[in-house]
């Protein structure tokens, strides 16, 4: 988009010089009138005044009294503009009783103060008399400027045609159209007898004529008046200011119409040939420009392409920032039009609700609280509240602006608009019983208001029903629905869309009353409802989303028949679920499309929780046919599903963070994809409207493919950043099993609403088990760590062993060998399974029952990212460590914790010092820790190991942090010493092995299918293979001994998994009475390959290498002296 701000500061810098020179035979007056003229009509008013005032001043110096008056006329105009209304009544009666007055300045003088009365003191009577006086006057009175009497007859028509357009406008403003329909056909008939044909003038009328027919929404006399005027225009070749304003203002004109036929591309076309006039022109009509951009704004959300409606309309309230000041009405305008947009946009709610916010501001200022458009603000903050789901302040402002329209006897349709917003609220506040009585004050006032209320009626049905829903008075729920529906076909006939969400929120009652056959009725019509009968949309290679008016719910609407079709079978003696494939196969292409289209189109939380929701019902029916048949491949894939599932919510996950903290290499490409789909929104629509010409087609197609382009060009340009967003489905069992090998399990979990799945993959192949999700299980899990951390013993014991015969003892005896992988799912993350008992036991027994005696455990979030493991073959150094404290390691403490930054940890410094003499590498303590050393060096080495505090933010995983303890000023070094989740992403790491010894590091958000969401796995995103975490804080004590283990027995060649079981091992085989409770030695975990590192110290190569080389120079040594001697 054009940068149009950058001519606004310098126009009047481009203008003629005051100290002006006659031109093309006209006085240095009358040049400047002019000139003011110009800037007058592109509302630069204090310089129009400059430029009459310096006309004034030349005319008095020439003697000219016909072009002094007139410029003093010019000059009343200016300041009626600028409300300066006394100067100018002042100025226009000093006129008219000056006889040697122009004619033209008498007619201008009436007219101002015309203008004067009509503007100022609201007075239509004296405004239209003096209007009519100055059409007397341009009719009785007979220039005699010059002595050729064609001159002055030129003069008295243009005289005559300036009263009579004032008039027209007059009257048009008041809508009186009949009256300035009349006058402004006077002008088009004393324009075309002009002689020579004045092209402008003619132009000029019929252009205002078409305006009057545009007041009246008489679309089809203002298209044809325009389309008769066009030729007209197309002979003109612009030169001076009034012919730009006047073709930019046609095409404004011809976008309108454009735009009421649902024609946008041609509205669009017509846009752009007014911005180029607009452009074009000597002075830039700024204001013009802002509105053009606003309508383009429109038109764009109109076609569903939001970014650019967003863009055109930031664009526009900048310049009508520059040009009308910051609290000027139409700002508040904008900043509404901005808020109802960003809305549209999930990654642009918050914004939304800062525009609403920002218009309420200003319409409190400009008008005061009571007051209908400070109503307004209110409900659309409140409404912007609610999306955002803040109910609680949502209901607050729903019920200042419900006060204050009561106070100021405010329309009854805003009143229940109100009562909508509050209701809503108290619904999803759960305070039902408040709620219905809303709802009925709502449903009385729509009974006894004169106003046509009956679309808010919709509104109060739908509610209602939605709150009987949740109380799970089903009958009264489809109730309401069918009166929502009675009243929608009322309105608005059989075929309109708010019937699809009313059908589809009747299937889902329906459903719940176990109405199957009925269920499935109501999902078709609504199906058939959301369809676009258009042959386009039909063709080959058109994604299924396209054909949809509501996508999101299009897709939901067809998840939920496959649900239905499940229900169904599963009712029939003998199950047949061909039905449900051929659902599932097209609800699951739905929701990929979906999730394809960014966030513009629909809530990712509903098709995240859609897509784990299909995938559980299709691994149902799987598991049901699998137990009748034993079709083995039936296992294969349910376990592709479950994979298939975690990716795709992997997927999502990372839409909504790159939202907030986007990835700095794909900017440019993702912005060619959002770019893809404003056009191919755009050509959608003109398919819509009826436009499916060859253009059209072709266009939708190039749209389709570039954005597929942009997709293969983020995968081989950034295959990183590829892999965040785009899980690949075609994972290789056979190339998972190459990976396992002989001596590694894998022990995949998906989570449903009912069953847990459990996959073991291991050299003997793939084996499925299913358990109860029970909330006796969901409750053990909670115990079990809140156990830990609560140190309570009998809870832990019981919980633990729970947990482990109803998830684990099942599928122990298929396990082959003692390294096992897990791959967790939901609330598994929150389990360290090498803490769960095999025994409840006694205090005396239970350190053997530790499932940690058996297996060698480590996780993944999917099997995609436990293959994806980078080659570290560049890696040449071995370790990169940070102390949080200095080298001192004295006064460590048990219950001195990790858990948020302090002055000091000595266990760090132990850890370090460990490290530094068993392996090379560079080794940071306290101050000289710095984030900005890790960021220059951590590249370059093997292994990181992060001994430092930590912090996780439960609301915001990405925020989450590692402290450093430099001493650098961030002014200075550009950072703030805390390394934070979002800043990996964009960070390129090659290392084998991340350690983060700190608190909690592990612990991030649960997201549904994808993990933990923290600092670990900003690691691995990051490029290290494999993270060590911790699931709660740690002592600063006890840590340095398990660190210490661990890479002693990496060292000895052991894998990551079995080198931190052993160093678990040892200490607890050492520990005491206290320090043996797993809460000192069972937090930490590994994520990611666990294959063994090569950690030969390289000393002990130097020294090798030295004794070689020793050893060869005595041999030959030797040889030498042998000979000599011989």
């Amino acid at each position: 988009m054009k940068n149009y701000l950058s001519r606004i500061p310098i126009l009047l810098l481009v203008l003629l010089p005051l100290s002006l020179t006659a031109q093309n035979g006209n006085s240095n007056s009358e040049s400047a009138i002019k000139i003011g003229r110009d800037l007058l009509s592109v509302r630069q008013y204090d310089s129009a005044i400059v430029y009459f005032e310096k006309a004034i001043e030349l005319a008095s110096v020439e003697k000219d009294s016909w072009t002094k008056t007139i410029a003093q006329s010019e000059l009343g105009r200016a300041w009626i503009a600028t409300s300066k209304y006394d100067k100018a009544l002042e100025i226009s009666n000093s006129i008219l009783s000056n006889e040697k007055a122009a004619i033209r300045a008498r007619v201008l003088s009436h007219q101002n103060i015309a203008n004067f009365h009509g503007r100022n003191l609201q007075d239509p009577k004296k405004e239209a008399f003096h209007n009519h006086q100055a059409l007397k006057t341009a009719a009785d009175q007979k220039s005699v400027r010059f002595e050729n009497p064609t001159l002055n007859d030129s003069i008295d028509l243009s005289n005559r045609m300036l009263a009579l357009e004032v008039l027209g406008e007059m009257h048009r403003e008041r809508q009186t159209f009949d009256s300035a329909q009349y006058y402004v056909e006077v002008l088009i008939d004393m324009s075309e007898k002009m002689r020579p044909q004045n092209d402008f003038m003619l132009a000029l009328h019929k252009s205002q004529l078409a305006n009057i027919f545009i007041n009246q929404r008489k679309v089809k006399e203002a298209k044809n008046e325009l389309l008769s005027t066009l030729p007209i225009i197309e002979r003109i070749s612009p030169q001076d200011q009034r012919e730009h304003n006047l073709i930019s203002g046609f095409y404004s004109r011809l976008g309108v119409t454009y735009n009421w036929e649902g024609k946008k591309d041609s509205s669009l076309l017509a846009k752009e040939k007014q911005e180029l006039f607009l452009l074009s022109a000597p002075l830039l009509d700024s204001l013009s420009l802002a509105q053009m951009l606003s309508f383009i704004s429109v038109d764009h959300f109109d076609l569903g392409n939001m970014n650019a409606a967003m863009d055109y309309r930031e664009k526009s309230m900048t310049l009508k920032k520059k040009l009308l000041g910051p609290d000027h009405p139409e700002m508040a305008v904008g900043y509404k039009l901005l808020g109802l947009y960003g809305l549209r946009q999930s990654d642009r709610r918050n914004d939304a609700v800062e525009y609403f916010r920002e218009c309420l501001r200003i319409n409190l200022k400009l008008y005061g609280k009571y007051d209908r458009r400070t109503v307004d603000a209110l409900h659309h903050l409140a409404y912007g509240l609610n999306i955002l789901e803040n109910y609680e302040e949502s209901l607050t402002t729903s019920k200042e602006s419900l006060a204050i329209n009561k106070r100021i006897k405010g329309s009854d349709f805003m009143t229940a608009a109100i009562y909508t917003s509050i209701a809503f609220n108290l619904t999803q506040l759960k305070r039902f019983e408040e709620s219905i009585a809303v709802y009925r004050d709502m449903i009385s006032l729509i009974k006894t208001s004169k106003e046509d209320l009956s679309v808010l009626n919709i509104n109060s049905r739908t509610g209602l029903a939605l709150i009987h829903e949740e109380l799970e008075e089903y009958d009264k729920a489809e109730k309401y629905l069918r009166e929502a529906a009675e009243e929608c076909i009322k309105l608005y006939g059989p075929e309109h869309r708010r019937l699809i969400n009313i059908y589809y929120n009747t299937s889902n009652i329906l459903e719940k009353q176990g109405l199957i056959e009925e269920s499935l009725e109501f999902t078709k019509k609504s199906l058939e409802l959301n369809l676009y009968n258009r042959d386009l949309l039909k063709s080959e290679g058109i994604p299924l989303n396209l054909l949809a008016k509501q996508s999101d719910t299009y897709a939901l609407t067809h998840r939920h028949r496959t649900l239905l079709f499940y229900q169904k079978g599963l009712r029939q003696e003998r199950p047949d679920f061909g039905e449900f494939w051929k659902s599932f196969d097209i609800s699951l292409q739905l929701l990929n499309e979906l999730m394809n289209e960014t966030l513009n189109s629909s809530d990712l939380i509903s098709l995240q929780t859609a897509n784990k929701n299909l995938y559980s019902l299709g691994m149902n029916v799987l598991w049901l046919s699998d137990s009748s048949s034993s079709q083995t491949d039936n296992t294969h894939r349910m376990w592709q599903f479950s994979e298939s599932s975690k990716g795709v919510t992997q997927k999502l996950n990372e839409k909504k963070r790159q939202t907030s903290y986007p990835l700095k290499s794909t900017d440019s490409i993702l912005e060619e994809q959002k770019r893809s789909m404003d056009k191919i929104s755009y050509y959608k629509s003109l398919v819509i409207n009826g436009n499916e010409h060859d253009s059209v087609r072709a266009g939708l197609f190039q749209a389709l493919e570039a954005k597929k382009e942009s997709e293969r060009k983020l995968k081989t340009q950034y295959p990183k950043d590829y892999s965040l967003s785009h899980i690949e489905d075609d994972i290789s069992f056979d190339e998972l099993t190459g990976f396992l090998g002989k001596t590694n399990n894998i022990l995949d979990y998906f989570i449903s609403e009912e069953n847990i799945y459990a996959f073991l993959i291991n050299n003997n192949g793939l084996r499925s088990f299913k358990f109860d999700w029970s909330e006796e299980l969901q409750n053990d899990i909670i115990s079990f760590k809140k156990a830990l951390v609560n140190d309570s013993t009998d809870l832990f014991r019981s919980s633990s062993h729970q947990i482990y015969t109803q998830i684990f003892e099942p599928v122990e005896p298929y396990i082959d060998g003692s390294n096992l992988i897990i791959i967790p799912d939901k609330d598994l993350w929150n389990l360290n399974f090498d803490l769960l008992l095999t025994n409840p036991g006694s205090n005396e027994m239970i350190r053997k029952d530790y499932l940690i005696q058996k297996y060698a455990i480590s996780y993944s979030h999917s099997t995609g990212l436990l293959l994806n493991s980078n080659d570290k073959s560049k890696s040449r150094n071995q370790v990169l460590a940070f102390s949080y404290a200095d080298n001192d390691q004295s006064m460590l403490q048990i219950d001195n914790m990790r858990d948020a930054p302090k002055n000091n940890l000595p266990g760090t410094a132990r850890e370090l010092k460990i490290l530094e003499n068993s392996l090379s590498g560079k080794f940071y303590y306290g101050e000289e820790a710095s984030e900005s050393q890790f960021k220059e060096s951590a590249s370059n080495y093997a292994i990181l190991h992060m001994a430092l505090h930590g912090e996780v933010d439960g609301k915001d995983p990405d925020n989450s942090k590692l402290y450093f303890t430099g001493n650098q000023e961030p002014e200075e070094q550009g950072e703030d010493n805390a390394l934070h989740t979002f800043e990996l992403y964009n960070i390129e790491l090659n290392a084998e092995l991340a350690v983060l010894s700190a608190c909690n590091t592990g612990n991030g958000k649960i997201n549904d299918g994808e993990g933990v969401m923290s600092l670990g796995k900003a690691f691995r995103y990051a490029g290290v293979n494999s993270v060590l975490l911790s699931q709660w804080e740690v002592s600063d004590a006890t840590t340095p001994e398990i660190m210490e283990g661990f890479y002693k027995h990496l060292q000895d060649g052991k894998s990551k998994s079995e080198a931190l079981r052993q160093a678990k091992l040892e200490f607890l085989d050492n520990a005491n009475n206290i320090t043996a409770n797993p809460y000192y030695w069972g937090s930490f975990f590994i994520i990611g390959n666990p294959d063994p590192i090569d950690l030969t110290p390289r000393s002990n190569q130097w020294y090798w290498l030295v004794g070689l080389v020793l050893l060869g120079v005595i041999l030959v040594s030797r040889k030498r002296f042998s000979g000599a001697t011989s």
